[in-house]
């Protein structure tokens, strides 16, 4: 399910799977470091968020997201800031 979601903004099948390996050891330490103790929905409902914010981290890295439709999608449906897509197009140059 959260590959074909990722498959929307990223289509290196490389990177995919890298975002894929880090949510999931993201989630297990938090959970063997007590920051999660408790489950207050699916597990994969905290997979898919912490894959989402890993998407985003991704894009932003690459400067992918710059004048991006899809970028502006994402935000739009993840409640991102827009102001979080801005860069200086100076430092692209």
């Amino acid at each position: 399910m959260f590959i074909n979601y990722a498959k929307r903004y990223i289509q290196n099948q490389e990177s995919l799977q890298n975002i894929y390996q880090d949510s999931f050891l993201i989630f297990y330490r938090n959970v063997m470091e007590g920051r999660l103790t408790e489950l207050l929905s699916k597990v994969s409902t905290y997979l898919i968020s912490i894959g989402k914010n890993k998407i985003f981290e991704h894009l932003r890295s690459t400067k992918n997201i710059v004048d991006n439709e899809l970028a502006i999608e994402f935000a739009k449906e993840n409640e991102s800031s827009f102001d979080q897509l801005i860069f200086d197009k100076a430092e692209l140059s």
